[in-house]
């Protein structure tokens, strides 16, 4: 694969996530509202404050049972019907917003792989680099079942996971901190974490 096929695989991968978040927290302000099939216009005019992204996050953490935490007084459950129920009745609309946020709300192929491409290929946390994920690969000191399709090359993790892919919130980590990051812990915690992981990299590094 090549270094543009690289680029390439990961603009594509990131984007078709960040759409998803888009419409999501979008329908969850009108949901909220008791507005159950907003349209494209409602949705691309709507401006996101801050606190809905947080509201979105706490939502994945609730089951069906439990109820959102604000508005109007929905279940995990009832929200999840809901979007069910609107991805059902606007799929012929999905082609249009996937353009308008493509032109509008994320980076340009262009913009990615200007930062994909000039940052330095070492993970953000645990500073491992590329031609060392080489080096321990020669040396099958790689031990993950997944290295088939994962952790040859860097992944692109946002900063904060609730905010959206946009220059500022994006770096390039490896595929193990990446995984152990998830959505938990900030840029700060998972540093200290990857002070401990670099230092079992290089003891397989025999440094």
């Amino acid at each position: 694969m090549t270094s543009q096929d690289i680029t390439l695989k990961r603009y594509n991968s990131i984007r078709k996530r960040a759409f998803k978040s888009y419409i999501e927290v979008r329908l969850l302000y009108f949901f909220q509202q008791s507005v159950v099939s907003p349209c494209t216009n409602d949705l691309i005019q709507l401006i996101i404050e801050p606190e809905l992204y947080d509201l979105y996050a706490s939502c994945c953490q609730l089951t069906s049972r439990e109820k959102v935490q604000e508005g109007k007084p929905l279940t995990i459950g009832e929200l999840d019907q809901l979007y069910t129920k609107w991805y059902n009745n606007h799929a012929s609309e999905l082609q249009s917003l996937q353009q308008y946020f493509d032109n509008n709300c994320f980076l340009s192929i262009e913009k990615f792989a200007e930062i994909y491409n000039n940052t330095e290929k070492k993970c953000h946390y645990c500073n491992i680099t590329e031609d060392e994920i080489e080096l321990l690969k020669d040396d099958k000191k790689i031990k993950t079942k997944r290295f088939i399709t994962r952790g040859k090359t860097l992944e692109v993790d946002r900063i904060n996971p609730f905010q959206p892919y946009e220059e500022g919130n994006l770096v390039l980590c490896c595929y193990w901190c990446n995984n152990a990051k998830t959505d938990e812990f900030s840029e700060e915690e998972f540093k200290k974490i990857g002070k401990v992981i670099r230092q079992i990299w290089d003891e397989r590094l025999n440094k």
